[in-house]
């Protein structure tokens, strides 16, 4: 029974570390991958009344309040470039409302030999403005 029990611990890790994986594998992190580095990071800002948190590709907090699930890219502003604007939904409800969803502008600039640098990012909450991770 004890090795059954190791070989079905062993079986569950792998099919575990397979799932992530293939989610993994389906998310857009840009046309080469280049998004890729800010996956696992997250990013905080405080405000005068609230903390706001980012993790790319996964979620949005408002003090620990979800107000978005990474859900996928939006066509920028300018109809053309398809990695400008982060969509996170279905974050918790508002109060006899709409489930909160987050909106986040990606600045990016291309270098000849550098892969890219990412000058902000800019969080748009219908909720609570503008605010700026620098």
């Amino acid at each position: 029974e004890t090795l059954y029990n190791e070989a079905k611990n062993r079986h569950d890790g792998v099919k575990r570390q397979l799932d992530d994986v293939k989610k993994l594998n389906n998310i857009d992190f840009g046309a080469e991958e280049e998004f890729f580095v800010l996956k696992g990071q997250c990013f905080e800002k405080r405000d005068e009344q609230y903390t706001y948190k980012l993790c790319p590709f996964d979620r949005s907090d408002q003090d620990g309040t979800n107000i978005g699930k990474w859900d996928s890219w939006e066509l920028g502003a300018d109809g053309v470039n398809h990695y400008n604007v982060m969509m996170y939904n279905k974050g918790n409800s508002c109060w006899q409302g709409p489930q909160r969803s987050t909106r986040v502008e990606v600045c990016v600039f291309f270098f000849t030999r550098f892969t890219f640098v990412c000058c902000w990012v800019i969080l748009v909450n219908q909720h609570m403005g503008i605010l700026k991770i620098t």
